[in-house]
């Protein structure tokens, strides 16, 4: 079965915003499990003030109908003043195994950079450090469905 992969990179121009961000980032979630398309979701944060999160999910029409309506698209609009760098990308995969995270982050690099009212000089290059946490690790460790032998595997410099 194929899956879609949802992956975005957002990061708060500061502390203020990360209440707000944490509750509405809560609510997203809600609402990806509220009608089971959403297999998997995480939120994870690297400091300061960078959130990364993957959702998979069954099917693209579950993910876009997601995307389009309630917290998500409040989410969306209020993201735009929160933050100074955003990006997104969408992405399908085979039996549920996440790619290295040098290849996500490649991923997030070409695929779409959001508007933000501040951008950072990072911003409209998408020119993004790598993170320094091995997202691969913690997104494995998480998983509540199964994960092929490949992605367990892997060097901690993944």
């Amino acid at each position: 079965m194929r899956y879609i992969c949802s992956l975005t990179r957002l990061r708060l121009r500061g502390i203020r915003f990360l209440p707000a961000f944490l509750w509405i980032s809560w609510r997203c979630m809600a609402q990806g499990r509220s009608d089971g398309q959403m297999v998997y979701g995480a939120v994870l944060c690297e400091l300061p003030w960078t959130f990364i999160t993957v959702s998979v999910w069954t099917e693209k029409r579950a993910m876009l109908r997601y995307v389009g309506t309630g917290a998500h698209l409040d989410a969306m609009q209020r993201l735009r003043e929160w933050c100074s760098e955003a990006g997104v990308t969408h992405f399908e995969l085979d039996d549920m195994i996440l790619p290295p995270v040098s290849e996500m982050m490649d991923r997030l690099r070409r695929g779409k950079v959001s508007h933000v009212l501040h951008p950072s000089p990072y911003h409209e290059s998408a020119s993004w450090p790598d993170p320094r946490l091995n997202l691969r690790q913690v997104f494995v460790e998480s998983m509540s469905f199964r994960v092929g032998a490949s992605a367990r595997g892997g060097s901690s410099k993944e």
